[in-house]
């Protein structure tokens, strides 16, 4: 698997407990044509192809609603890899589980 597993310091400092799921989503960076800067821009349609996307979020679905990005992955695959892994450890996000948005 690519990216963080649940040993990473980093993944450790999540608190979990804050979530009732995760969304994973695809996400496309855009350069703006007109003054050149880049920015993110999260796609709403699961539909779109690894290549159309720059990258994969997942999004912890907070209990009182709405959403916190927690982490980028290269790929669909890795993203929904590691979100399920998250959810198979993380009892509050057995709620709702994992979807995609």
């Amino acid at each position: 698997m690519s990216g963080p597993n649940a040993k990473n310091p980093v993944v450790q400092e999540i608190d979990f407990s804050l979530y009732d799921g995760l969304e994973v989503s695809p996400v496309a960076q855009i350069m703006d044509e007109a003054d050149g800067d880049t920015y993110c821009e999260r796609l709403e349609s699961t539909s779109m192809a690894d290549g159309e996307a720059s990258f994969w979020t997942v999004y912890g679905h907070c209990i009182g609603g709405g959403c916190e990005s927690l982490w980028d992955f290269p790929s669909r695959d890795s993203a929904m890899q590691w979100a399920a892994e998250m959810a198979d450890t993380h009892v509050s996000l057995q709620k709702h589980g994992v979807w995609e948005y």
